[in-house]
């Protein structure tokens, strides 16, 4: 019996172990979900379990929040059942990126503990923004900085700025006064040769404590900075290692709630991982190959498993390293995306609820954008050119749209570019942006408070940070409007006087303002002269657009851009040639082009669908394309007063027409009897002509 007994026991236990682990709670639900953005900045957080939980158990040690800009965010858990409510005490900053933590510490009434930690982030809303900038101001700091972060530092609600000076041996912290501008600068001793810099609450006191990655034989370190709570840093705690770090970032990697580290080191060909005590001391773990040469390193959640990869960039591509859940990691993946990186930035582009990858191509003057199958696994690059050689990227949502826009600073151009996303993971051409000299760094957050994404760069050369604040579209809208009319020769309105009148935009004479865009401009015999500049493609609010008995002499091509255009008039303008990209201005409805010297149309016209009312009288045109039976929805055509020597059997099946005017043209012998099927119409213009008869079918056309 004794001998079955030892049997017994073991399988007894095993049961009973397998019985425990299959109890374990999960988690069903998570709200706002894993890598969600745009999320409001006044959300709580919640998370649904697979069971009653006890309340007890949760809360800022086991379900631990944190913001990339405001560090631990304090607030109240409840926990009433099975799910989960986390209540900050103050809503998320705009744009950043909130991270939660929940730990094995996690239990639910009767005991049983989560099996794994899971480790996922969102990004919180921003109030709005238009992606255009103002032109920059420069902000002292040490010798050479090579690296910027924007952080609350102090603790007061406005969003301050800190860099790594690479040439002083130091960071220097520059304060908010709460407006946008800031004071003057602090310095704090680091490592030798500081090339990167990351901020996070390293201590879990709920302050943003500071980390540098110094480069070089003669360091080689990461430096700790703990912030004393006012915006002040203790002096700086060394840990030896890396191999030529040149970037650092900060995250739970090991999912126990506290930051841990990781820098990407150059010459080493390796990530190194320092994992946190809890107390913002750290212990290096260990080093992971990456591809040669990283220059840059990330995390995110690349295979949605709820604990954090690196990625990084290197000089031939990029290298995936997936989270094996515990803070160690697998062997790397490769993917090309261009030569000579210099840095990596993990963002939902495409809102599809994985993270995807952009890289900035020094050598291709470019980004690459790798989207995620959501699975961790990487399509083939895309590229945009942006400004020249481009040494980081940044990834937010910078005109308000809530879709991830992204930024470049340029040391070869001294500017940064700017490219909109299109709100499927593609991107628009970029805008450029001058910076101080050798921008090496970019940061994107809201600097004066308007809730809109501002941006700042580290300038290597000036021994600055240029900060340059995000405005509303209006602006964008007004000196677009100002450089036109500079451009065009000032010119003044039908009653004579200067259409810029005002100094407020609403007020200025032929310019039409609703809900703070500029969507109208009325400028009949304004003596323009020179050609309409690029920027007025920035008008991307205009609706109507009305220019005529001007000098401009050309159908300008800029206009083509306009595409939220429904109606343009350009009339006595001596144009000859409409060019095939008005094919672009799908939402136009009206299209006047009277008293202009046009003999063909481009084929291309028959792109406009929407078009309702097309004006051509007193022009030179001969015949019209076949493509005009596309214009479906056409009740208006008027082609008096031209060249036209029989009635295209396109028209003849534009069945919606009720208005159709051909007066004053050279048609000749009879008419075509295919007009009868024009049944909608109520007048039709034909005097002046050289016609010889009218088919009876016109006795069809009982509404003229």
């Amino acid at each position: 019996m004794n001998q079955h007994r030892h049997l017994i026991i073991p399988l007894l236990a095993s049961l009973l172990s397998s019985t425990l682990l299959a109890q374990a709670p999960t988690i069903s639900a998570l709200n706002p979900t894993a890598n969600a953005i745009n999320v409001p900045s006044s959300s709580t957080v919640q998370v649904t379990f697979s069971t009653t939980m006890d309340g007890s158990s949760i809360n800022a040690n086991t379900m631990v929040v944190s913001g990339s800009v405001s560090g631990s965010i304090a607030g109240s858990y409840n926990t009433p059942g099975a799910t989960a409510t986390f209540t900050p005490t103050n809503a998320f900053a705009p744009g950043e990126v909130i991270s939660v933590t929940l730990t094995t510490n996690i239990a639910d009434n009767v005991e049983a503990v989560l099996a794994a930690p899971k480790v996922y982030n969102f990004t919180a809303a921003v109030a709005g923004g238009s992606g255009f900038f103002t032109p920059k101001i420069d902000y002292p700091v040490g010798s050479a900085p090579y690296s910027v972060y924007s952080a609350d530092f102090n603790g007061d609600g406005n969003v301050d700025l800190a860099t790594a000076n690479q040439g002083s041996d130091n960071v220097s912290v520059l304060l908010n006064n709460g407006t946008g501008t800031f004071a003057d600068l602090v310095n704090y001793a680091v490592g030798t040769s500081p090339y990167a810099l990351t901020s996070a609450d390293l201590n879990g006191n709920g302050d943003m404590d500071l980390a540098t990655a110094n480069y070089g034989i003669a360091s080689n370190t990461v430096s700790v900075l703990l912030n004393s709570g006012s915006g002040a840093f203790a002096a700086k705690n060394d840990y030896a290692g890396a191999y030529y770090p040149a970037s650092i970032i900060s995250a739970d990697l090991d999912g126990d709630g506290d930051r841990d580290l990781v820098t990407a080191n150059m010459l080493g060909h390796d990530v190194s991982v320092l994992l946190n005590d809890g107390d913002g001391i750290f212990t290096w773990a260990a080093d992971y190959p990456s591809a040669n040469n990283p220059y840059s390193v990330i995390a995110a959640d690349l295979d949605d498993d709820g604990d954090m990869d690196l990625v990084t960039a290197n000089f031939g591509g990029v290298s995936v390293l997936l989270n094996d859940g515990d803070g160690t990691f697998a062997p790397k993946t490769d993917y090309e995306a261009g030569t000579t990186l210099h840095s990596v930035f993990s963002a939902d582009l495409d809102g599809d609820l994985d993270m995807d990858l952009v890289t900035a191509h020094s050598q291709g003057d470019s980004v690459s954008v790798l989207l995620n199958d959501g699975n961790g696994v990487f399509a083939t690059e895309v590229n945009y050119g942006v400004g020249t050689w481009p040494n980081s990227v940044f990834a937010a949502d910078l005109d308000g749209d809530g879709d991830m826009d992204l930024a470049t600073s340029n040391i070869g151009s001294f500017n940064l570019s700017v490219l909109l996303n299109n709100g499927d993971g593609t991107f628009g051409a970029k805008t450029d942006f001058g910076t101080g000299p050798i921008p090496y760094s970019i940061f994107a957050a809201d600097l004066n408070g308007d809730g809109n994404l501002d941006l700042a760069t580290a300038n290597q050369s000036g021994n600055s940070v240029s900060v340059l604040l995000n405005v509303d579209p209006i602006y964008q809208d007004s000196l677009a409007l100002v450089e036109f009319y500079e451009a065009t020769g000032g010119g003044t309105d039908w009653s004579g006087s200067s259409w810029l009148t005002s100094a407020r935009l609403s007020g200025w004479e032929a310019v039409t303002v609703t809900n703070g865009r500029v969507t109208g401009l009325n400028l009949y015999q304004s003596n323009l002269t020179g050609a309409i500049p690029a920027s007025f493609a920035n008008l991307t609010a205009l609706t109507s657009l009305r220019l005529g008995s001007n000098q401009l002499g050309v159908f300008p091509d800029v206009i083509c851009q306009l595409t939220s255009l429904e109606s343009l008039w350009l009339i006595y303008m001596g144009i000859t040639t409409v060019p095939d990209a008005i094919s672009d201005l799908t939402n136009l409805t009206e299209l006047i082009l009277d008293h202009n010297e046009i003999t063909t149309l481009p084929t291309t016209i028959g792109s406009l669908t929407s078009l309702e009312s097309l004006s051509l009288p007193n022009n030179m045109v001969a015949s019209l394309p076949t493509q005009i039976g596309s214009l479906i929805s056409l009740t208006q055509l008027a082609l008096g007063s031209n060249q036209l020597t029989a009635i295209s059997g396109e028209i003849t099946g534009l069945t919606n027409l009720t208005l159709l005017d051909l007066y004053s043209n050279q048609l000749s012998g009879e008419l075509t009897t295919g007009i009868g099927g024009l049944t909608n119409l109520t007048q039709l213009s034909l005097y002046g002509n050289q016609l010889t008869s009218v088919p009876e079918v016109i006795g069809n056309l009982t509404s003229l």
